[in-house]
């Protein structure tokens, strides 16, 4: 199944998102490419956070996005985030007792870089 925002895209839903209009624990992977650096950083968290909701328990994620120091990450007007990959782990309970408020009931599976990528998969571990 594909959302998307862009209809000319086919999706089989358009939305905008966060929020993801699918109900709970109904995904067991998502694929995420090239969107966090479009939303602004507290919509990325909210976003992340929809995906933790709808993973099922051992439910995997993998986000691609460009490397914040690379010409790809400033090139286009519509970045309103930028990524390195230490960034992920703040979704993990690596950094929970900063008590940021994000969703931390993810573990890192890989992280790492390809080319001017940043790739993170990511495994629910809670419910």
């Amino acid at each position: 199944m594909t959302l998307d925002a862009n209809p000319a895209m086919e999706p089989d839903i358009v939305a905008r998102v966060p929020p993801i209009p699918l109900p709970d624990e109904s995904c067991e992977a998502v694929y995420c490419s090239h969107l966090l650096e479009h939303l602004e950083s507290d919509e990325a968290s909210a976003l992340i956070a929809e995906v933790w909701r709808v993973l099922t328990v051992g439910g995997e994620v993998e986000f691609c996005t460009p490397y914040a120091l690379s010409p790809m990450a400033f090139q286009d007007p519509t970045h309103r985030s930028y990524w390195v990959p230490e960034r992920f782990a703040y979704y993990t309970n690596k950094y929970a007792y900063l008590a940021y408020g994000l969703e931390t009931r993810f573990e890192l599976v890989t992280l790492g870089m390809v080319a001017w990528e940043v790739q993170a998969t990511m495994r629910k571990v809670s419910a």
